[in-house]
């Protein structure tokens, strides 16, 4: 390859050219290929790799960076939503960090040895000043790994000291109270429960009916205590409202 042609001479009384700035520009000019080659395969490289190193986190996700040559997973750092910048050879997890509600159905034995069946509601969300560590040690699958099975053993030992009557009837808001003071152990570590609640109890039909049978008997007792109450009171009214027109009578007479 030629060499690149000399500086034409300074005009006159014009500075010469630095001596740094005449080899910078031959240098340039012999090797001005193979840059702009280099320059050219760079570009080709970052667009081939722009998978790996840019990431797009969506509203209302985050994510955990895993390092392979610096540390493993970073349980320090939580990247926000937005576009993210990273080597090609780490990789990043993105969790979604709204606000979930799962509903799960399972079967309990009740104080008296009895079958019945639970629906709860579970409303929670990962923290995410903890969601490295929970990446770290229990991974995206969270919800099926201590979610789930960490609640139906505390509703199992909760609903185990109730009677399916109390269970259907007096008892609902208690068991719901007790469940939700329990299951704060669970958030204590991961997530933040916000609520649960018990949608459904499913008894054995002829259970079922024997309970809506007894409160509706109850509830015509009731009906009943409150009639014969209400006409015990009319007649003492009557009583007083007679013995008030005799006393008046022989005031007149």
């Amino acid at each position: 390859m030629e060499d690149a042609p000399p500086p034409a001479p300074s005009p006159s009384g014009a500075r010469p050219p630095a001596a740094w700035r005449v080899r910078l520009h031959r240098w340039y000019h012999a090797r001005r290929y193979y840059l702009w080659l280099g320059g050219l395969a760079c570009v080709v490289l970052v667009l081939a790799l722009s998978r790996s190193i840019f990431y797009a986190i969506p509203a209302g996700h985050a994510g955990v960076v895993f390092r392979h040559f610096l540390g493993g997973t970073q349980t320090d750092e939580v990247r926000d939503e937005g576009l993210q910048l990273l080597f090609p050879w780490d990789t990043l997890t993105v969790y979604d960090v709204r606000l979930h509600q799962v509903s799960h159905s399972f079967s309990v034995i009740s104080r008296d040895g009895l079958e019945v069946g639970v629906t709860l509601s579970v409303r929670y969300r990962p923290k995410i000043e903890l969601l490295g560590v929970l990446h770290q040690e229990v991974g995206p699958e969270y919800v099926e790994k201590i979610v789930l099975p960490e609640i139906q053993a505390l509703v199992r030992m909760t609903f185990g000291e109730f009677t399916p009557e109390e269970m259907y009837t007096t008892k609902r808001t208690l068991i719901e109270q007790t469940l939700l003071s329990a299951v704060t152990q669970i958030g204590d570590r991961y997530l933040v429960l916000d609520d649960l609640l018990v949608k459904e109890i499913k008894l054995p039909p002829a259970l079922q009916k024997s309970i809506e049978s007894k409160l509706v008997e109850q509830q015509s007792s009731l009906a009943m205590e409150f009639r014969i109450a209400r006409e015990r009171l009319e007649a003492e009214r009557k009583v007083i409202e007679a013995g008030g027109v005799e006393k008046f009578n022989r005031t007149v007479a």
